[in-house]
């Protein structure tokens, strides 16, 4: 991968991930404090490449959601610890499905693609678990229901 288009790859990683904060940090399974400590945003943008010029200039980089200090890395600290094994593999799940929509997909069409669309084209039977135990996967058969 050639050096603009890894920038343009973390660009939009860094989008997707401001665009469905919400959803992501719901995920996680952190409280504020924990999130604001150790894995904070950089803030919505309209462009990524706006996020990606902030987090450039961020002191304690390392402690953001996506930690982007290391320049031949990088790391999603915005996910708790966890044990269980079923959690793990969901939240590599998660990952994968982020990274793999970032290099996909052009930012104007991350800019259309709701949290509702990237969720059903999940397939990955521990991430559609984890989703749905979250109140995070809707379908159309689900639509509507009340989120526990």
């Amino acid at each position: 991968m050639l050096r603009n288009e890894q920038e343009e790859t973390k660009s939009c990683i860094l989008y997707f991930v401001e665009s469905h904060w919400d959803e992501l940090f719901r995920f996680s399974r952190r409280d504020k404090w924990s999130i604001d400590r150790w894995a904070g945003r950089y803030g919505y943008e309209q462009h990524g490449r706006d996020i990606l010029e902030k987090a450039k200039k961020r002191e304690r980089a390392h402690y953001s959601a996506v930690n982007l200090a290391n320049k031949t890395t990088i790391e999603f600290r915005i996910f708790k610890g966890t044990l269980k094994c079923n959690t793990f593999i969901a939240t590599l799940e998660l990952v994968n499905a982020v990274i793999e929509t970032a290099v996909n997909r052009t930012e104007d069409e991350l800019h259309r693609l709701t949290w509702e669309e990237f969720a059903a084209g999940l397939t990955e039977p521990e991430l559609v678990t984890y989703l749905k135990e979250r109140g995070l996967y809707i379908s159309e058969e689900n639509q509507g229901a009340e989120v526990p």
